[in-house]
């Protein structure tokens, strides 16, 4: 996925990242599916994914888990 910029209340703000990308890979496991991510982003944007990812990612088990 190519990062083009961000969505601020209902608005898109376009940046210039470059060749910012995410990468979501799926790994089928005993008990399910691991989801994982690799993010290429300039060096501005690190803690923001650190910071953030991880909240994103219980989102999304919760909602696959269906809790």
């Amino acid at each position: 996925m190519l990062q083009v910029g961000w969505i601020l209340d209902g608005e898109f703000s376009p940046l210039n990242w470059g060749d910012s990308t995410i990468t979501y890979l799926f790994e089928p496991k005993e008990n399910g599916t691991l989801l994982t991510c690799e993010v290429n982003s300039p060096e501005e944007f690190v803690d923001f994914f650190n910071i953030k990812y991880p909240a994103n990612f219980l989102k999304i088990k919760r909602l696959a888990e269906n809790i």
